[in-house]
């Protein structure tokens, strides 16, 4: 009997352990099906403020790299396995991320010595050994030094860049500077338009905003903003907010006219944010030209059995353009009582 019993517990061991390993396969390799339903509704209803599930990502990746056999492996030794990949990747994805922060900037002055101004580099450094008073080589390798008058030079160029166009240094400091506070999943300073890398002939419209065309004047409107529907929405509401004005999408400045804005439910934890232009008579006011859309039926002549499509949600697409300095005073935004403490707080938009 006592040999049956062992011999039992035995058995029921091999195929827990078999299961465990079976999900661990599973689980490394990724899912092959498409997603249910349910599913596909969590995502449409997913918190704009959730985190990245970058172990999703992590999967593919591997799945792709990995032949489609994976060998059987001991529950804990995947565990490992798993931890030295994540590791791996993250590690890759920090160095990309260097790389693309030090290429763009070194892009962009590579863009202004391109520029009008003449670049006195020619001339105001020399390839030499750096000498010290008493004549001895105070370094034994070889480097680029000043000429005579080769810093002077240098300066008045880099002062004429700057003074001849001001906006052009703020906007690629606003750039470059949210650029460096930026992570591999998320614009944690927000963005900006890098308008150097556009045509030329777009560069300046890129960089100021597109400016607005107005049908007439419109009118000021100073109706103060309602708070939430209730101690919750309005809870959700100001912390939308407090985002964008963190990263500078909405900042201090003259105001002449407001706009209005509400929070719509967004899942059962979430909202969001509607900022309109409407009932304050602006988007009446600005003149659009007229352009066609394509509709459904226009889309499905180029849908066949093979086709697949998809959904990218990417952050801050909207918000790095920004708006023209003529339609910021006319997008101002009443947060006194969200953030007004008993005083009045009008701000406004920068961004489009």
């Amino acid at each position: 009997t006592s040999l049956r019993k062992e011999s039992k517990k035995l058995k029921q061991k091999r195929i827990s352990a078999s299961e465990k390993i079976g999900e661990t396969r599973a689980e490394l390799e990724g899912p092959e099906d498409w997603d249910s339903e349910e599913e596909v509704d969590v995502k449409a209803t997913k918190s704009d403020d959730a985190k990245v599930d970058f172990s999703k990502w992590n999967k593919e990746v591997i799945r792709t790299l990995r032949s489609s056999e994976l060998p059987t492996v001991h529950p804990a030794l995947a565990i490992v396995t798993r931890w030295m990949e994540d590791r791996a990747l993250n590690s890759f994805r920090n160095w990309m991320l260097k790389w693309y922060k030090r290429k763009t900037t070194k892009g962009y002055f590579d863009w202004k010595r391109r520029g009008p101004a003449k670049n006195p580099k020619e001339g105001s450094v020399r390839w030499g050994v750096h000498t010290g008073e008493n004549g001895e080589s105070a370094l034994k390798h070889q480097r680029y030094i000043w000429t005579e008058n080769g810093r002077t030079l240098y300066e008045a160029w880099w002062r004429q860049n700057y003074e001849e166009d001001p906006k052009e240094a703020e906007a690629a400091w606003d750039a470059l500077s949210r650029l460096a506070d930026t992570t591999w999943w998320e614009w944690k300073d927000g963005s900006r338009c890098m308008h150097w890398k556009w045509p030329r002939f777009y560069q300046s419209t890129i960089r100021d905003g597109l400016k607005g065309r107005f049908k007439y004047t419109p009118k000021a409107w100073t109706q103060p903003q309602r708070s939430g529907q209730n101690p919750k929405a309005h809870g959700l509401m100001k912390i939308k907010l407090q985002l964008v004005r963190a990263k500078r999408y909405i900042t201090k400045g003259f105001v002449k006219s407001l706009t209005s804005f509400f929070g719509v439910d967004k899942g059962l934890y979430d909202i969001r944010m509607v900022y309109d232009g409407t009932k304050s008579g602006l988007n009446d006011s600005l003149w659009v030209p007229g352009f066609p859309l394509p509709t459904v039926d226009t889309m499905l002549r180029a849908v066949t059995y093979d086709t697949v499509m998809s959904d990218f949600d990417i952050g801050d697409c909207f918000l790095n353009f920004v708006l023209h300095e003529t339609l910021q005073s006319l997008c101002g935004v009443d947060l006194t009582k969200y953030f007004g403490e008993g005083d009045i707080l009008w701000e406004r938009w920068v961004r489009a």
